[in-house]
């Protein structure tokens, strides 16, 4: 376990997951931020990807998924990582540049 210091004084946990992580290490409640770094342009990952964010993150209106991905990640790839999240129950919103 690392973790950080925020300017709030509040404590962060994180947990690495390479997909071979136990869903028992994650708390009952699950996870209020679930991160995706450069992860869509594995396209033929997408499926694993969709089924650790339900297992890893919590089930309210306030658990997020961020996901990020490089200006090299195929537009397709990324449409069809967000129509199988849709399949799966998740609602995106788009910020940043896209």
């Amino acid at each position: 376990m690392h973790r950080i210091r925020l300017l709030t004084s509040s404590r962060l946990k994180i947990n690495r997951h390479d997909g071979r992580h136990n869903p028992g290490d994650v708390p009952s409640t699950g996870h209020d931020i679930v991160i995706l770094s450069d992860l869509l342009h594995f396209d033929t990952s997408h499926d694993v990807l969709l089924s650790s964010i339900v297992c890893l993150l919590a089930r309210n209106k306030t658990a997020r998924v961020i996901v990020a991905t490089g200006i090299y990640t195929w537009v397709e790839h990324c449409r069809s990582f967000l129509r199988k999240g849709e399949v799966v129950g998740l609602d995106w919103i788009e910020k940043g540049d896209g």
